[in-house]
């Protein structure tokens, strides 16, 4: 899917050998978790879209601390919201299999 791939390719860029390896290892369940963090959080995925375009933008640009700043903002708001996720399906347990 196209954020797991966009994921790897910043892994890919980054030059450790490592990061490759723990995306390519959680690739699939990131994928199982979009898909139902999208459906609870609505405005999830247009966060993720427009935190990748930002991240991009300032790789781009070689704008290195901008770059690390995005990618962590967007691993928080990420966080949050499958923390909303979660409390969400506690409430409705019968909800999204």
């Amino acid at each position: 899917d196209t954020d797991s791939d966009f994921h790897l390719l910043i892994a890919k860029a980054s030059k450790n050998p490592i990061m490759p390896l723990v995306i390519e290892s959680i690739r699939k369940l990131m994928s199982q978790i979009n898909l139902a963090l999208y459906d609870v959080v609505k405005d999830a995925k247009e966060f993720a879209v427009d935190f990748h375009s930002k991240i991009f933008d300032a790789i781009s640009a070689r704008n290195e601390s901008l770059a690390r700043r995005t990618m962590y903002d967007h691993l928080k708001k990420a966080e949050q919201h499958i923390r909303q996720a979660l409390e969400w399906k506690l409430q409705n347990p019968d909800g999204l299999k």
